[in-house]
């Protein structure tokens, strides 16, 4: 989906008394009898393995396997240690634990910041307007192009938009501004014309108007004009989610009517709603881990050290006696004999 230069957020000075907010798109639009250029347009019909064992120390997956030679009957022979459930449970449960983290570090960072990515984030906390001051009109839009099939089903999510922001919407079909078909429209005129239209249509500067006019059939702009007054919460950023849904729903199999409706329902949710970033658990999630690492490797140093110790004793209970004589032992032995 192509767009055009996006729209500032001041306005210019009017006879009405303010500074009227202002932001445009602009792109390719679609083949009302087929497809656009895009190739998307829109029609109006439309067995648990063990590893290898040594001396002294643990296999990969079970406890510490201690094996000795054979022995004769004569020499004491400790007991063998074999598969430890222990140690099996702690590593199983450390590598679920660190495998979980890492895959709501993964989760999180990959995931797209709402519902659609292409949609910009609302990130500012919005007050709704007192609608008890807005001069209402009974009509929510005019349709020079004879796109809408059913009034009711765009001015559902108008209202709904109006219910939630407080800020009355109204649309505007065309297919030219001022006479001209030529597409070639700065933004300097969108807003001239946009601002003419609103003087006329409204009272006072509490409305958004939204400008949709698709020219030679397949390219359109859109843009919106803000009553002074109602900038306090259709600001820069919430004409921007407006128009990101006016581009995501023109290239949707929605009839016209129900792609604008869906527009602005959409719209006025998003815009009243705050999106925290998920930076934050990314930051807990890597605090953990890193905390759980060095915790385990601790684990691990203790649980090896034991080990080692219990080696150690199990070599010398798997020694036979003889081994343990010496000289000394034997000089002693043979001093006893001569006194004998």
């Amino acid at each position: 989906m192509g767009r055009g230069g996006r729209g500032g957020g001041g306005g210019r000075s009017f006879s009405s008394g303010g500074s009227r907010g202002f932001s445009s798109h602009s792109s390719s639009g679609r083949s009302r009898g087929g497809y656009s250029g895009f190739g998307s347009g829109r029609s109006s019909n439309n067995s648990g393995y063990r590893g290898p064992m040594f001396y002294g120390g643990p296999s990969f997956f079970g406890g510490p396997h201690i094996y000795h030679q054979p022995r004769n009957n004569l020499y004491y022979r400790a007991p063998m240690m074999s598969f430890n459930p222990l140690s099996f449970v702690f590593r199983t449960f450390r590598n679920i634990l660190v495998g979980i983290l890492i895959c709501v570090i993964i989760v999180t960072i990959s995931a797209p910041s709402g519902s659609n990515s292409e949609i910009t984030r609302s990130t500012v906390e919005r007050t709704k307007l007192d609608s008890s001051m807005v001069n209402e009109l009974d009509e929510y839009y005019t349709d020079n192009l004879g796109w809408i099939g059913s009034s009711y089903t765009l001015e559902r999510g108008m209202k709904e938009f109006y219910k939630q922001t407080g800020v009355q919407p109204y649309l505007y079909i065309c297919d030219n501004l001022d006479g001209d078909y030529s597409g070639y429209y700065s933004e300097d005129k969108q807003e001239e014309f946009g601002n003419k239209l609103y003087e006329e249509l409204f009272s006072d500067e509490r409305h958004i108007l939204l400008v949709f006019c698709e020219y030679r059939n397949s390219e359109y702009v859109s843009f919106c004009i803000v009553g002074n007054a109602a900038k306090t919460v259709i600001d820069e950023e919430a004409r921007e989610i407006l128009l990101d849904y006016v581009d995501h729903y023109y290239y949707s199999d929605y009839e016209d009517d129900e792609f604008f409706s869906l527009a602005f329902e959409k719209a006025g949710d998003r815009i009243m709603t705050v999106e925290r970033s998920k930076g934050w658990i990314v930051a807990v999630s890597i605090i953990l881990l890193i905390a759980l690492i060095i915790l385990f490797r601790q684990l691990e140093k203790r649980r090896d050290k034991k080990l080692e110790q219990m080696k150690a004793a199990q070599d010398i209970l798997n020694t036979p006696l003889n081994e343990f004589s010496d000289d000394n032992v034997e000089g002693l032995a043979g001093k006893y004999e001569d006194k004998q």
